[in-house]
């Protein structure tokens, strides 16, 4: 999880990204949230993690705040 500084006219936001354990170059953003900067990370098990209440299965899914309105 990554804090995205914003300024003046750019509010704070949130980033989470999963690294693939078998290539550690191999990096997939699977959350971005607009005026977050707090994260409650909660892994259910090995594929399915609750980030600030949005479960995502990180084989396929993300949440975009932008597209998930």
């Amino acid at each position: 999880m990554y804090v995205i500084r914003g300024n003046a006219t750019v509010a704070n936001s949130l980033r989470g990204e999963v690294i693939d354990h078998t290539n550690k170059d191999k990096k997939k953003t699977i959350y971005k949230a607009n005026r977050e900067e707090d994260a409650d990370v909660e892994w259910l098990d090995d594929f399915i993690v609750c980030i600030n209440g949005i479960q995502l299965d990180v084989r396929n899914d993300s949440y975009d705040w932008r597209k998930n309105k």
